[in-house]
């Protein structure tokens, strides 16, 4: 019984894009590698990203909670991130 589950889940694993452990994440075809000013992370999806303008150009957060942060004080981590 237990062997069955096992090879049902790993079955789904392959089929699906998952991992055992949870989603299997798949990084956007970019040739560009977009991060987020506030933490440096690697962000995902920039099309779905949460995003400020600032002097005429875009920046992409890796979650929602960054875009305030840089929104208050922009230069600071535009310094930061250099």
């Amino acid at each position: 019984m237990l062997k069955k589950l096992f090879i049902m889940l790993a079955m789904v694993s392959v089929i699906g894009g998952f991992s055992v452990t949870g989603f299997a994440e798949t990084p956007p075809e970019s040739k560009e590698v977009v991060t987020c000013p506030v933490t440096g992370e690697r962000v995902a999806d920039p099309s779905k990203a949460p995003k400020s303008e600032y002097k005429g150009k875009t920046y992409y957060f890796c979650c929602p909670a960054c875009k305030p942060k840089f929104d208050a004080e922009p230069e600071k981590y535009l310094k930061k991130s250099k």
